[in-house]
Parts: structure tokens; sequence; C-alpha cells
């Protein structure tokens, strides 16, 4: 039997991104939220390779396109 005292069940964070134009809309906000939740329920963030995920997966959208990113 597990002891599970935690006061949140497991779960992870998540962003909805909307990429149009050729980047990311409202980008800084979302990062800024993301970060908050984070410290809240108390994972570990780092931005870097949050910005370099973002970079390498926006080159296979088409730019005429709009895309929601998680």
């Amino acid at each position: 039997m597990t002891d599970n005292t935690s006061t949140y069940p497991d779960f992870g964070l998540i962003e909805t991104i909307l990429w149009e134009q050729g980047s990311y809309f409202l980008l800084p906000l979302h990062f800024e939220r993301l970060e908050k939740s984070a410290v809240f329920f108390g994972f570990r963030y780092d931005k870097k390779p949050l910005l370099q995920s973002l970079e390498k997966n926006s080159h296979i959208f088409n730019p005429e396109e709009k895309y929601r990113v998680r």
C-alpha cells in the first residue's frame, strides 16, 4: 500500500500556444504563466530548453497556417 500524502495528484504542466504568421503569439506571457505555475506546484523550470524546442519545431510549420502548440 502506498502512502499518498501529496496535496496534488500526479500531473504535469502544459501550455497551449498559438503559432501564426511566423511566430508564437504572446510567448512572453505564456512563459510567465508557466513559470508561476511551476513555482506554485514545485516543478523545476528552465526556459532555455523550452525556447530551443519551440524554435526547432517551428521550422516544420507552414507560414501560411496557424498551429496550436503544446
